[in-house]
């Protein structure tokens, strides 16, 4: 079975996906997944404005739906 409570399925992205938009290996991904490494600087900024612009459009579609999406 498949983790999905990583950040890389939040974004909904793949390794490979998510490698390319850090400019990092995909190989670097797995390795961080199973924390075997962390990520370069550039890369841990890079994932946080996109997760930080994720939260936002989150909390905007709620903020349009705040009854509908209870129910999800």
């Amino acid at each position: 079975m498949e983790k999905t409570d990583n950040i890389r399925s939040l974004l909904g992205l793949s390794q490979e996906n998510l490698a390319l938009l850090l400019k990092v290996s995909r190989s670097q991904i797995a390795m961080y997944e199973l924390g075997k490494r962390n990520l370069p600087v550039h890369a841990m900024e890079m994932l946080a404005i996109m997760l930080s612009y994720s939260q936002k459009e989150t909390t905007k579609n709620e903020a349009k739906n705040p009854i509908t999406n209870r129910f999800k």
